[in-house]
């Protein structure tokens, strides 16, 4: 596994509620890894040569359930494997003996982002799921199947839902219509680092600034620490258009690929400066009217590694210190240490 620990998201929801749709969507656009922890309990009871395979199948032979140990091995084998530090975990854990048997094999191991959540009524999911089977070939998308699969959820994830949420882990998404709405809601405020602006005119050096609330945990540690409590910074606007950015300011801009979108990063090279970019392996020259920015947290944060240098006139504006919450007021914006500095 990466010498960082990756960081998780499961992700959880009744059959037929879109999960595998939805994270394929989230792995394409913001470069998590999607693991199916059914498909690799497939994937592996296909291997002729492999102990964990045989296993698998033994179990499968005999109608009992697979020791949610081998589960966990498998989705720790497909971590290490993949070099990456983002993961959704699709469809696990699916009981209490599944969040135990985690605990167990991964505790300390890795980071719990969150639970994703796909609630979708009983009616919209056995409708999808027949809609579906018409043409995905798999056996368990028919009626009599549905039912015993929907009393499962019911009996068996939905309380694993609920114990989650007594940690304040879990991120409500309402898949019945709109998902990917919502879902790009979630992706923005809990992923990226969103801010949300409320303009106001202040004596401070006579300028035009703005509270803005910091949603999100990229920036940190120097934001949003505990990952509980948003911060609220001032951001000074005026005449950012002529303010020469420096290395490490941090800065709000509006988003290269999602117009309307604003976000919060750090400033790490300026145009024509040259950075190796350490999603591509390689290294990046800064064009010109351009500057590269990314989140001080690397792990959880989608910056320029993802999509590129962002314009100079993207900037509207740069971070000055936080204001609230009163225990964090005055807080400066400081640069980061580079012992900070995680690839």
């Amino acid at each position: 596994m990466a010498s960082t620990k990756p960081n998780v998201i499961f992700v959880l929801g009744g059959p037929g509620a879109g999960k595998g749709t939805q994270c394929a969507r989230i792995a394409e656009k913001y470069g998590y890894v999607h693991l199916s922890a059914g498909d690799l309990l497939r994937e592996e009871a296909a291997k002729p040569d492999s102990a964990l395979g045989k296993e698998i199948n033994e179990h499968i032979k005999n109608g009992s359930i697979v020791p949610v140990a081998v589960t966990c091995k498998l989705l720790e084998n497909a971590m290490t494997k993949s070099g990456k530090e983002n993961f959704l975990i699709d469809g696990f854990p699916r009981n209490k003996d599944n969040v135990d048997g985690w605990k167990q094999a991964m505790d300390g191991k890795v980071n719990i982002q969150c639970v994703l959540f796909f609630d979708c009524n009983e009616k919209t999911c056995v409708a999808r799921c027949l809609e579906r089977g018409k043409g995905s070939g798999r056996t368990d998308d028919n009626e009599e199947s549905l039912k015993k699969r929907i009393v499962t959820y019911n009996d068996s994830t939905r309380p694993v839902i609920q114990l989650y949420e007594k940690e304040n882990l879990v991120k409500h998404i309402d898949a019945s219509n709109e998902v990917d709405k919502k879902l790009g809601e979630f992706v923005k405020h809990a992923l990226k680092g969103a801010i949300f602006a409320l303009p106001f005119l202040t004596t401070f050096m006579d300028r035009i600034t703005t509270l803005s609330l910091v949603d999100g945990i990229s920036m940190q540690p120097i934001l949003n620490p505990s990952g509980l409590n948003s911060d609220w910074i001032l951001i000074k606007r005026w005449h950012i258009d002529d303010y020469c950015l420096q290395k490490n300011d941090i800065i709000s801009f509006e988003s290269p690929r999602e117009p309307g979108v604003f976000m919060i990063k750090r400033v790490k090279a300026l145009e024509n400066e040259i950075i190796y970019d350490t999603k591509k392996q390689r290294e990046t020259r800064v064009s010109k009217g351009h500057v590269w920015v990314e989140g001080d947290n690397k792990r959880a944060s989608y910056d320029s590694r993802h999509f590129g240098s962002i314009a100079r006139g993207l900037v509207t504006g740069r971070a000055l210190c936080v204001l609230w919450p009163p225990k964090r007021f005055g807080t400066k914006l400081t640069i980061l240490d580079d012992d900070d500095d995680d690839d």
